[in-house]
C-alpha cells in the first residue's frame, strides 16, 4: 500500500505530521490516550472493536517500532514519552525530520 493510501485511511501521517507532537514526560497511559484519541482514531477504533475476539490480550495493543538498518520492535512493554523520544530518529534531529513508527 502506498503512503498516500495509508494517509487516506488515517493509518499514517506524513504531510501533516508536524501537527502531532508528544511530551517526553508523558507516561504510557497519556501516550496511549493521545495515539488513540488524537493521532490514529480510525485504526484504533478498528483495533478496539476486534480486541475482544482474541484469546490472549496484551496489556498494550500497539508496539513501538525502531528503524535503524531495518525495522525492529522495541522491547518496551508500555512505551512512554521518553521511549518515543529515544526512538524518533537520529539524536538531535529537528522535529520535522523525526518519525515515530507504531504497529498494532
Amino acid at each position: 500500500m502506498q503512503l498516500h493510501e495509508l494517509e487516506k485511511h488515517q493509518c499514517a501521517h506524513y504531510e501533516k505530521a508536524e501537527e502531532y507532537t508528544f511530551n517526553i514526560s508523558w507516561n504510557h497511559e497519556q501516550v496511549d490516550a493521545y495515539l488513540r484519541n488524537e493521532v490514529f482514531k480510525v485504526p484504533f477504533g478498528y483495533v478496539d472493536a476486534l480486541a475482544g475476539k482474541g484469546k490472549g490480550k496484551r496489556s498494550c495493543q500497539w508496539v513501538l517500532i525502531n528503524k535503524e538498518k531495518r525495522y525492529n520492535i522495541v522491547p518496551e512493554q508500555e512505551p512512554d514519552g521518553a521511549c518515543l523520544a529515544r526512538f524518533r530518529g537520529r539524536p538531535k534531529c529537528p522535529p520535522r525530520e523525526a518519525s515515530v513508527i507504531i504497529g498494532t
